[in-house]
């Protein structure tokens, strides 16, 4: 995937962690704008692949896209870095509120492998990785 952006922070203080197309839609009814829908970005560190998964952030009315959902990690300790964001209306959520939820993730290889068999189980070898230079 291509083209995210970077999407500044600004939490909203009623905003139910990790249920974006929830606190969007809330924020859309309170206060204007729509909900811009795509796909966040999860690159870890240790990965073969990045993850995108279905996001929905607040584009006020001057167009301005804004993060309003506190992402909660498994600690309970809460990012603090703009949202790596990629624009796609297709990206759409599925079910109704209150029960509204995002479709499996999607995932990018940033290497090119090859299966190895190792012990009568096949794992990836990295052939190359781009990931690996992009961390040095």
């Amino acid at each position: 995937m291509q083209n995210a952006v970077l999407v500044p922070l600004e939490f909203d203080p009623n905003a139910t962690p990790n249920r974006c197309f929830l606190n969007v839609e809330a924020r859309v009814a309170s206060d204007g704008g729509e909900a811009a829908l795509g796909w966040v970005v999860n690159a870890e560190f240790d990965s073969l692949a990045d993850v995108y998964y279905r996001h929905a952030v607040w584009r006020k009315a001057s167009g301005v896209l804004v993060e309003v959902t506190p992402k909660v990690w498994w600690g309970g300790s809460v990012y603090d870095e703009p949202t790596q964001f990629v624009p796609d209306p297709a990206a759409q959520p599925t079910g109704t509120a209150p029960n509204r939820s995002a479709l499996p993730p999607r995932y990018v290889p940033l290497t090119s492998f090859s299966p190895v068999v190792s012990g009568g189980r096949p794992r990836a070898c990295p052939l190359s990785s781009p990931a690996t230079a992009r961390r040095q």
